[in-house]
């Protein structure tokens, strides 16, 4: 299951969300006569028409992420920024995401060019509730691409409330879990794709929720190559404990490296009360796997005890920890490239 964590841009508390459906509504432009003139243009373009306007798409939970990295099947997929509501039980946290999809199988189905690609959703948020209604036309909605250029520029004036949005939806009724990007508004000079793409959702005189992450073509040439050294079967008490920079308490021990791709194959030792609540929630833009070999781990937002014979496996961005060990722990990791 995926599990995404919120960070409140006011106060800073943090919330895990175990994501149960992902809804991707379309065509929700508050307009009806200029959303006719979008899909007529689309249909001219080879686009199929939506069954109604606005329509949502229920999509695999699981293509929900916050990765820096998003790994594409083909060169023409490419992002879009919303305003996204995350359900956590009686509250809607209103974040921001890119709607990313597959712009060649989109002349085709669009359904299935949006299950194409990950969905990904910013790691800010602010309670919707406390945005007064007066002030939700005003939200601003903007984007960027590599080179710079701005890709999207807008308000929330353009699409439907969310209110509005789901009484024309009345077979979407939002639950724990849930997560519905709301739609977008116009690409400047067209949809195109671009190897970075960054989104914000500003809020008049309040903070600005933000995300930002690469795009990596899994069907171009190359791959995942790494120079990690020959070894044979050693005696892992050979490699010295070193402490962990920055992190008290902590001290690894590498068993294998490549530097030049900044991944290692390394055990993590944690002392006895080691706290790294001063490092927040963590993500990065590697693989990671990691097996608990002795003692165990609180993780602090999630509130659950992990010990021996545990394992994980996190793509990149997938948010974990922070963590509390009052016992110690050794873990066993392995960390690898997205591509």
């Amino acid at each position: 299951m995926t599990t995404i964590v919120l960070e409140d841009a006011l106060d800073g508390t943090r919330t895990a969300v175990a994501v149960q459906r992902l809804l991707v509504a379309g065509y929700t432009g508050r307009d009806a006569q200029a959303v006719a003139r979008h899909v007529d243009e689309l249909a001219a373009a080879g686009v199929p028409r939506p069954p109604s306007t606005p329509t949502c798409y229920v999509l695999d939970p699981s293509l929900v992420t916050q990765s820096p990295v998003v790994v594409a099947s083909n060169p023409h997929t490419s992002g879009e920024v919303e305003p996204v509501l995350v359900v956590a039980g009686s509250r809607r946290l209103l974040t921001v995401g890119s709607d990313h999809t597959d712009r060649a199988l989109e002349r085709h189905d669009v359904a299935a060019a949006k299950a194409a690609c990950p969905k990904v959703v910013g790691t800010t948020s602010v309670d919707a509730a406390s945005v007064p209604a007066e002030m939700w036309d005003e939200l601003a909605l903007g984007s960027v691409l590599a080179d710079g250029s701005r890709y999207q520029d807008g308000t929330l004036a353009e699409l439907l409330r969310p209110d509005d949005l789901l009484r024309r939806l009345p077979e979407i009724d939002l639950a724990d879990g849930d997560v519905l990007f709301l739609g977008t508004v116009p690409a400047i000079g067209g949809l195109r794709p671009s190897p970075t793409f960054s989104g914000s959702l500003r809020l008049p005189g309040g903070p600005t929720l933000e995300l930002a992450y690469r795009t990596v073509d899994c069907a171009g040439t190359g791959g995942i190559r790494m120079a990690k050294p020959e070894i044979e079967l050693t005696p892992v008490e050979q490699e010295p404990w070193v402490p962990v920079p920055g992190v008290p308490g902590q001290a690894e021990r590498i068993l294998a490296a490549d530097p030049a791709a900044g991944v290692a194959t390394r055990m993590l030792r944690f002392d006895p009360g080691c706290d790294t609540s001063a490092l927040g929630v963590l993500r990065h833009d590697f693989w990671e796997e990691v097996h608990i070999l002795s003692g165990s781990l609180h993780d602090l937002t999630l509130d659950e005890v992990f010990g021996p014979g545990t394992y994980a496996c996190r793509p990149p961005g997938m948010p974990h920890g922070p963590w509390r060990s009052p016992d110690g722990c050794v873990t066993f990791e392995v960390r690898y490239p997205a591509r």
